[in-house]
């Protein structure tokens, strides 16, 4: 790192001193044009038009030296750029999936059904191995999605056809895709629709798990 520094460094005095020598070399052709012009209008009464073009030639090509001089130095220099690192995309994605909804632990959900119950959790973790529902697991712990559950806390049958039919897919996978925006149910959140579209949300699913279709 700090040889790049040293030739960037090394690069950037080159330069300088290039654009300091064409700075001089204008100032020269400058005042070499007023004496050429001052010249031919005491021979002609007038200056010749040439020296006019002489002129504008030399500023041009000194200043295309000046500016390719310039040019080396910026594109030699870093330049500070937001770059988001793949860490930095899944900590976001995951901040997202997790304040999508509010998250419930089986006890929780348990005692919500039937705040008498022994054994709260029991049921919950039923419904889990029987498929029904999916959990993200935070601090070795389960927490279940609101929405897959309706008034009275039982699962939602959309969401057990909905893990079927993403079969494979990771519990944040199927959490992430009911929590973002799905083109194929008109940019809404499968999420938004487990209790008045099921059918389209499943329908929407199976659209995700085959994927695009090329003719």
């Amino acid at each position: 790192m700090a040889h790049d520094h040293d030739s960037i460094a090394l690069r950037s005095s080159a330069v300088n001193i290039g654009v300091a020598i064409v700075d001089t070399a204008r100032k020269e052709s400058d005042r070499s044009v007023q004496r050429l012009s001052s010249s031919l209008a005491q021979e002609s009464g007038t200056a010749d038009i040439q020296v006019a073009r002489y002129a504008l030639e030399m500023r041009t090509v000194l200043n295309s030296i000046e500016e390719a001089a310039l040019q080396t130095v910026v594109d030699a220099t870093p330049m500070r750029r937001a770059v988001a690192s793949r860490a930095s995309l899944e900590s976001r994605a995951i901040e997202i999936v997790l304040n999508a909804t509010e998250w419930y632990s089986a006890e929780e959900i348990g005692l919500k059904r039937n705040a008498q119950a022994k054994n709260p959790h029991g049921i919950v973790s039923r419904w889990h191995s029987e498929g029904k529902l999916f959990a993200i697991e935070r601090e070795g712990k389960r927490f279940y999605p609101a929405y897959a559950f309706d008034e009275f806390w039982q699962p939602r049958p959309v969401i057990g056809d909905v893990i079927s039919t993403l079969e494979g897919a990771s519990p944040f996978r199927i959490a992430s895709w009911f929590s973002s925006d799905c083109s194929y149910l008109g940019s809404r959140r499968p999420m938004d629709l487990v209790a008045s579209q099921p059918d389209e949300v499943v329908a929407a699913a199976m659209d995700h798990a085959v994927g695009p279709v090329h003719g």
